[in-house]
C-alpha cells in the first residue's frame, strides 16, 4: 500500500470517528498498521479511539508506541496525558502535558488540563498559573476561566471564584457547568436563597445535569424544604445511578426526617459505589447508634477520626504506643485514656473507667484541666492529668468515645449506675449554706439550663428561657442558673416579663467544672436541653429532665422517654421539628402530678 493509499484510509477514518462509527474506523486503522506498524495516524487514533470507550490501558499502549517513533507528537502526548490523569496516574499525567506546552506554548487545552491534574495533586497556586496562561492565550476559552474559579474557591477566595464563573457564563451564556459551580460558592457563603437560582438556571441549560440536581437538592435541605429536595436527589440518581453523592443527600434527607433506616438503605447504596465517602461512613454510624445498633455504630463510629480530618480538626493523638480496642490483654499493662470532643463525652463515657481495673490494668487519664478534680471522683486508683502535659510512660492508649468498642457495648450491657460521680463534699456544704439563706424550705431547688453553644446544633437544640419557664405552672419551684455564659440579659428578662427570681451563684459555670458540679448537686432537680449541664447531672443521679429537639444526638437514641446512660434522666423529646409546645406541655403535666 503506498503513501497516497494510507493518506486515504486515514481520511476515511477520520470521517468515520466524526460519525462516531468507531468500529470500522478502528478496523481500517488496524488494517493499516499490519503492514505500517509505526504508522503515527493509526496509532494516535486507535489510541483516541480507545480514550473514547475509557479503555485506557489500550489507549496508553497505541499512544506510547506512537511516541516510541514520534517522540514530539504534541496530540500524542495530550491524549496520553488525559490516559494517565483518567486512571489517577497523575505524576504520569503532569510529564505529558508539560511536555506538549514544552511543544507548543500556546496549547490551551493542554494548560488547562495540567491545571487540573495539579489540582488534585494540591498545587493550587501552580494550577492557578496555568489557568491564567491559558487565559492569556485565549481570554474566551471558558473551561479555564471555570477552572479558575474552582481553585480560587478551593482558595477560599469566593467572591474572585464568582467573578471567574461569571466571566465564563458571559462568554457563554448557556455554560451549565458554571452556573452550577456559582451556586455551589453561593451556598458555601450561605446565600441559599441565591444558590438556588443558579443551580436552577444550570438545569436550564442541561436538564441533565445530575451534579446541579444534588446541588438544588443540598440547598433545598437547609431550607429544610425537604420533600421537594427529595424529588431532586432521585431525579439525579435516575439520571445517573452511580452517582454516589446523590445516594448521600438522599440519605441525610431521610436522617433529618428521623427515617433512619431509609437513611441507613441510601447510605449504604452510596458506599457500595464510592467506599471513600467519609461523611457518608460518619452518617451511617450516627443512624446506627441512633437505633441503638451499637454492634454496627460503634465500629462504624471510628470513622470520626477521617472526618475530623476532612474538616481539618485536631482527631486522633499520634502516640508511639498502639491505640487499644479491646483486643490485647490489659493485664499488668498500663493504658491512657484520653480526652476528645467535648467536656459532655468525658462526662458520659468515663463510666468505663472503672471497668479497665476489673482489667488489672493501670490507668492513667489525660483530660482538660478543668475536669481533673472531677474526674478523680471515680476512685483513688485513677491517676488523672492535663491533657497536653507531660504523661507517665503507657503500653497503650484508647480515647473515651472508643471504649465502648472496646468492651463490645451493647443496650443491654451499658455500664448504668445511677450515680457514678462526686461532687466536692466541701464546696458542696459551701454552697448549701448559701442557699439556704436564699431559699425558703418549702421550694424546690431546680436548676435551669437552656442554651447550648454547639457550632453546629447549638440553637436547634435552645430554647427561650421565657418560653420554658413561663411553661411550668408550679409555684413551688426556687430557680437556679446551670446555663453557663453570658445569661444576665436573659435572666433579666425572665424577671421583668414572669416576675420570677433566678438564683446566680457565685460561679464561673463554664471554667470552674467542680464549682458546677457541687451547685447540681444541691439542686433537687435539674431541667435542662442537651448540654454539659444535663450529663453532669446524670451522672450525679440527679432528678434530670431532659428538653430534646426532634432530630437529637444519637446518644438519646430515638422513640424513648428514658435513657440506659442515665437511669434518672426523662426525656421530652419534640414531635414536630422546631416545636417545643408539646414536650413542655408534657414536662408540665408531670411536674404538676409531682408535686
Amino acid at each position: 500500500m503506498d503513501q497516497d493509499g494510507i493518506s486515504s484510509l486515514i481520511k476515511k477514518s477520520f470521517n468515520l470517528i466524526q460519525q462516531e462509527r468507531f468500529f470500522e474506523a478502528k478496523e481500517i486503522l488496524q488494517h493499516i498498521l499490519e503492514t505500517h506498524p509505526t504508522n503515527l495516524d493509526s496509532l494516535h487514533l486507535l489510541g483516541a479511539i480507545a480514550l473514547h470507550f475509557k479503555h485506557y490501558e489500550e489507549a496508553v499502549a497505541f499512544l506510547k508506541k506512537a511516541l516510541t517513533f514520534y517522540p514530539n507528537h504534541v496530540s500524542s502526548l495530550f491524549n496520553l496525558g488525559i490516559a494517565f490523569q483518567e486512571q489517577k496516574l497523575f505524576k504520569e499525567s503532569v510529564l505529558c502535558y508539560q511536555n506538549a506546552i514544552l511543544l507548543n506554548s500556546n496549547h490551551k487545552e493542554a494548560l488547562t488540563n495540567l491545571g487540573n491534574v495539579l489540582k488534585e495533586l494540591g498545587e493550587l497556586e501552580q494550577a492557578l498559573n496555568c489557568y491564567n496562561k491559558a487565559i492569556e492565550i485565549d481570554s474566551c476559552f471558558v473551561e479555564a476561566w471555570n477552572n479558575k474559579g474552582n481553585i480560587l474557591k478551593e482558595l477560599g477566595r469566593n467572591e474572585d471564584a464568582i467573578n471567574c464563573y461569571s466571566q465564563a457564563i458571559l462568554i457563554k451564556p448557556s455554560y451549565s457547568v458554571a452556573y452550577n459551580n456559582r451556586g455551589i460558592v453561593f451556598r458555601q457563603i450561605n446565600s441559599i436563597e441565591l444558590s438556588l437560582i443558579e443551580f436552577k438556571s444550570a438545569l436550564k441549560y442541561k436538564n441533565d445535569n445530575f451534579e446541579a440536581l444534588c446541588n438544588l437538592g443540598n440547598s433545598l435541605k437547609d431550607l429544610e424544604r425537604y420533600e421537594e429536595a427529595i424529588s431532586y436527589f432521585i431525579k439525579a440518581i435516575a439520571i445517573n445511578p452511580s452517582y454516589s453523592l446523590a445516594f448521600h443527600g438522599l440519605g441525610h434527607i431521610y436522617q433529618l426526617q428521623g427515617k433512619y433506616e431509609q437513611a441507613i438503605e441510601q447510605f449504604k447504596k452510596g458506599l457500595v459505589i464510592n467506599g471513600d465517602m467519609v461523611e457518608t461512613q460518619w452518617n451511617l454510624s450516627l443512624c446506627y447508634l441512633t437505633c441503638g445498633n451499637f454492634k454496627d455504630g460503634w465500629l462504624a463510629y471510628e470513622s470520626r477520626w477521617r472526618m475530623m480530618k476532612l474538616n481539618n480538626i485536631q482527631g486522633l493523638m499520634e502516640f508511639n504506643k498502639p491505640l487499644w480496642l479491646g483486643k490485647e490483654s490489659l493485664k499488668n499493662k498500663t493504658i491512657l485514656i484520653w480526652e476528645e470532643q467535648g467536656i459532655g463525652d468525658v462526662i458520659q463515657f468515663c463510666r468505663y473507667l472503672p471497668l479497665l481495673f476489673k482489667q488489672e490494668a493501670r490507668v492513667i487519664v489525660a483530660v482538660s484541666k478543668k475536669l481533673v478534680g472531677l474526674i478523680r471522683s471515680l476512685g483513688d486508683c485513677l491517676e488523672v492529668c492535663e491533657l497536653g502535659g507531660n504523661l507517665p510512660e503507657f503500653d497503650y492508649h484508647c480515647p473515651f468515645l472508643s471504649l465502648p468498642l472496646a468492651f463490645e457495648t451493647s443496650l443491654e450491657t451499658i455500664p448504668n449506675p445511677s450515680k457514678y460521680l462526686f461532687s466536692n463534699r466541701s464546696r458542696s456544704e459551701s454552697l448549701n449554706k448559701e442557699l439556704i439563706k436564699l431559699i425558703s424550705k418549702k421550694k424546690k431547688k431546680v436548676g435551669i439550663s437552656w442554651k447550648s453553644k454547639a457550632e453546629k446544633t447549638g440553637k436547634n437544640r435552645s430554647i427561650n428561657i421565657n418560653k420554658l419557664l413561663g411553661s411550668l405552672s408550679s409555684k413551688n419551684f426556687q430557680y437556679i442558673n446551670l446555663q453557663y455564659g453570658e445569661v444576665g440579659e436573659d435572666i433579666e428578662e425572665v424577671k421583668k416579663d414572669l416576675g420570677l427570681h433566678i438564683i446566680q451563684a457565685p460561679i464561673d459555670l463554664y471554667e470552674d467544672v467542680d464549682g458546677l458540679t457541687s451547685l447540681i448537686d444541691q439542686c433537687d432537680m435539674i431541667i435542662s436541653i442537651d448540654n454539659t449541664t444535663v450529663h453532669l447531672a446524670g451522672a450525679l443521679g440527679k432528678d434530670t429532665r431532659l428538653l430534646l429537639p426532634f432530630n437529637a444526638d444519637w446518644r438519646w437514641l430515638t422513640n424513648r422517654t428514658d435513657s440506659p446512660w442515665y437511669p434518672t434522666l426523662k426525656i421530652y423529646r419534640q414531635d414536630i421539628n422546631s416545636n417545643w409546645t408539646e414536650p413542655l406541655l408534657r414536662l408540665n403535666t408531670d411536674l404538676q402530678i409531682e408535686d
